[in-house]
């Protein structure tokens, strides 16, 4: 029922009114004698006579002529006085709240939900408080704000804790999260001076279902520990405190330095005193590969002396060849081949020289004449030399492979005699001279036994002419 009013029995304005992110404001003019108005489903309409779009209702329970309101309530609608329906600006439905404690309350500059004495801008105080944003579009969903016991929370649509701050009642709660003007968190710290700061000797745990890892600090080193869902795990990597500057760097490249922020190489380590040990402790298998270098084409590693700008390369030849080379002399120094052969450019000193001879590691036996042997060594030829690369008095004397290899054909080739030949050969000319040795005596007695029967036995000289037979 629409109730027409004068100024002189009401003097009621509402000059604002301003919803969510604005308070409510309302601006009142009353008189001294209160206004009842008695009826089944009261309502007071207010008309704006200039303009049809500043029309107000107020009505109690579905009283409202421009808008659909529940029983037991009480609206607050505006509406465009040329049209049938408005939009519910506020609306409070029966058991609320009651005069002691108001369901809304507004006072100068805070506003209380169910608490008549806001100590804040916004008050809420319920058993389980909470603030819900719902997206006009059904399909995005809502989220809220919500509040229980010692629990704060924000909750999505789905009943999920998104974020969740819990307190407890007496503890000391400052700065368990602190946000300041230039954006750097702070987790029990006040004035964060990084991006990120925790403090407090807190830990960071990383979860992922199976296994789970720890960062944390104490007062002599950082921890990365394997957590299994626990702060005491093993730690696999540590960084005690005061560790030396450029510890470990990664660069761009994926090179690693240790002791460098520019790295040279994959693994580039600078330091006072550097060394790597790599000690297996599986002693069930004593033996193992304990470091491996692969490349496809020529592998090596190099040993280089910075005090005096000297290198040695160990190097992999693509013939399957182990070479040790100085680096810049264009060749190799020493190599071994894969059937054990080795090579050397230089001298070999040793304390002795072991050459294999048993009976068991030869075959294809012949005999050997002695008397070619003898032959062929009366036609080699000795002489006194240097090597090359020798210093002028580090003189030899041998015959030469070539005159060696053409006379016994001994050997692999034309280029190297075997020292084991060389000394059976003359084995062989020692056996000779022996041999020849023990036939000159034999012959020496003889002769000591005829000179011994020319004499008589009285003394005297045989007859001259007497013809006597050597025996």
């Amino acid at each position: 029922m629409k109730k027409e009013l004068t100024k002189a029995k009401l003097a009621l304005t509402i000059s604002t009114l301003l919803l969510c992110s604005t308070p409510l404001v309302l601006k009142a003019e009353t008189q001294t004698d209160d206004e009842v108005i008695n009826n089944a489903t009261p309502d007071i309409e207010l008309n704006d006579t200039t303009t049809d779009e500043a029309d107000w209702e107020i009505c109690v329970d579905n009283g409202c002529n421009h808008a659909t309101t529940p029983s037991e309530s009480f609206s607050i609608t505006n509406y465009d006085g040329t049209a049938a329906s408005s939009g519910i600006a506020l609306q409070i439905e029966n058991g609320a709240g009651t005069d002691v404690l108001p369901v809304l309350h507004i006072d100068q500059a805070s506003i209380g939900i169910n608490d008549e004495s806001p100590a804040r801008n916004i008050e809420v105080s319920s058993s389980f408080a909470g603030v819900r944003w719902n997206d006009s579009d059904a399909s995005q969903g809502f989220a809220e704000w919500l509040m229980n016991g010692h629990q704060f929370w924000l909750e999505g649509e789905g009943s999920s804790d998104i974020i969740s701050v819990e307190t407890t009642s007496g503890s000391n709660q400052q700065n368990q999260l602190y946000l300041d003007n230039d954006g750097d968190v702070g987790i029990q710290v006040a004035n964060p001076i990084a991006d990120l700061q925790v403090g407090g000797g807190g830990a960071l745990l990383l979860e992922n279902g199976t296994k789970d890892w720890v960062i944390d600090a104490n007062s002599n080193q950082l921890n990365f520990r394997n957590g299994n869902n626990t702060l005491n795990g093993s730690f696999p990597f540590n960084i005690e405190n005061d560790a030396p500057d450029n510890l470990l760097f990664l660069d761009n490249a994926g090179y690693v330095g240790i002791g460098t922020f520019t790295p040279q190489s994959t693994l580039h380590v600078i330091q006072n005193n550097a060394r790597i040990t790599v000690k297996d402790t599986n002693n069930a298998s004593p033996s193992g590969v304990l470091m491996e270098l692969q490349k496809s084409g020529i592998p090596a590693f190099r040993l280089t002396n910075t005090g005096n700008a000297s290198s040695w390369d160990f190097t992999q030849r693509t013939n399957k060849n182990f070479t040790l080379s100085k680096a810049g002399s264009g060749g190799f120094e020493m190599q071994i081949t894969p059937t054990g052969d080795v090579y050397a450019r230089g001298d070999v000193y040793a304390r002795g020289v072991m050459l294999t001879s048993s009976r068991s590691a030869k075959t294809d036996f012949s005999a050997i004449k002695s008397d070619d042997v003898m032959k062929k060594l009366a036609q080699i030829n000795v002489e006194e030399w240097r090597y090359k690369e020798a210093d002028k008095n580090d003189r030899h004397i041998s015959p030469m492979a070539e005159d060696f290899y053409a006379l016994f054909k001994l050997g692999p080739d034309n280029k190297h005699i075997n020292p084991n030949d060389l000394a059976s050969v003359a084995l062989i000319a020692a056996k000779e001279l022996q041999a020849e040795n023990v036939a000159l005596k034999q012959r020496l007695l003889s002769l000591e036994k005829l000179v011994t029967s020319l004499v008589s036995t009285d003394g005297s000289l045989i007859k001259k002419g007497e013809n006597v037979a050597l025996k």
